[in-house]
């Protein structure tokens, strides 16, 4: 009988092996955004999704948008909606909100942002995406100040006879009457871009059981009475920011 070759056995790497995930690296910390929300939001540059439009929207669609996604309740919705419009009107091409909040089972993330007028909302749990969201943000009406006079407004009448006074010899010719200038438009009447925010230092990152402990120790020491609301929502954004 014939014996059959022994081949040699080679040792794969492991990211060689098939259906293998490659860790997805953390996107780029911008600034932090402040809003009512308990969720944290930050801007970040990531280079994963299509690239930003930036555009002036109305915060009314904005919370609109989000809260028919079926991803933000209401109260959210509005919260969110204000600081979210801002920053879509500013940000870079390559530049995307990160909306993290926290639930009994993992974070929640969110990633939105703004292409051909259409908000795109991608949620993740996990590191796993497992649904997205789109919806058409119409633009804002923007106000354009009055460049001719106003219908109310009537010449002025001729004064009677009686009440022209006499005019009284002088040396020298009275001055001639200057033009009265035209009201310059309200700041508020046409819309303009918030300036642009500067970049601040990201903070390090943290686990998921890193945060969880964290928020934990949060929750104790407001249950103590040790801390305010208002210091234990600010301190949970910072955690959830860090993830």
């Amino acid at each position: 009988m014939k014996r059959a070759l022994a081949l040699p056995v080679l040792a794969l790497p492991a990211f060689a092996c098939i259906g293998a995930r490659r860790p997805e690296a953390r996107p780029g910390f911008v600034r932090m955004v402040d809003t009512d929300s308990d969720k944290a939001v930050s801007v970040v540059e990531s280079r994963a999704f299509e690239t930003h439009q930036s555009a002036l929207v109305d915060p009314r669609s904005v919370a609109a948008a989000l809260e028919s996604s079926g991803m933000f309740g209401s109260d959210d919705a509005v919260a969110l909606s204000g600081p979210v419009a801002d920053e879509l009107a500013i940000m870079e091409p390559h530049e995307h909100l990160r909306i993290v909040g926290w639930a009994s089972d993992a974070p929640r993330v969110y990633m939105v942002y703004l292409r051909r007028k259409r908000l795109h909302i991608a949620f993740y749990s996990r590191g796993q995406q497992l649904e997205t969201h789109d919806a058409v943000l119409p633009e804002p009406a923007v106000a354009i100040a009055a460049l001719t006079p106003s219908p109310s407004a009537t010449p002025s009448q001729s004064p009677s006879p009686s009440e022209v006074a006499s005019p009284e010899p002088t040396s020298s010719p009275s001055p001639e009457p200057t033009l009265s200038e035209a009201p310059s438009p309200s700041p508020t009447a046409i819309a303009r871009k918030p300036p642009r925010r500067r970049r601040t230092r990201p903070p390090p990152p943290i686990t998921e059981t890193e945060a969880r402990k964290k928020i934990n120790d949060l929750d104790v020491l407001l249950g103590r009475g040790l801390i305010t609301v208002a210091e234990h929502k600010t301190k949970r954004k910072e955690i959830l920011a860090r993830l």
